[in-house]
């Protein structure tokens, strides 16, 4: 079983979710981008493409995501973007 972490969408007008996950995919600049618990220190431009996670207990969303910034830190992914929208 994946161990929960925290992860932040944050858009130019709101903070979009703030929540536990298990798992995260992410539109990278080189290529999706998989991220789980305990990922190492990472700083990496997002374009457009589409943003997955998991929650513990088995729930999925995802969304449509423009361009942007994601941040693993301490157990913590941050997502920076302009725009979000539902898919």
């Amino acid at each position: 079983m994946p161990a929960p972490y925290r992860l932040r969408i944050i858009t130019r007008e709101k903070v979009a979710y703030d929540g536990q996950v298990d798992s995260v995919m992410a539109p990278g600049s080189r290529g999706s981008l998989g991220i789980w618990a305990h990922h190492a220190a990472l700083i990496t431009a997002l374009v457009p493409g589409r943003l997955w996670f998991r929650e513990p207990g088995g729930n999925e969303s995802s969304f449509r995501l423009q361009k942007g910034f994601l941040e693993v830190r301490q157990n913590v992914v941050t997502i920076l973007t302009d725009e979000l929208g539902k898919t």
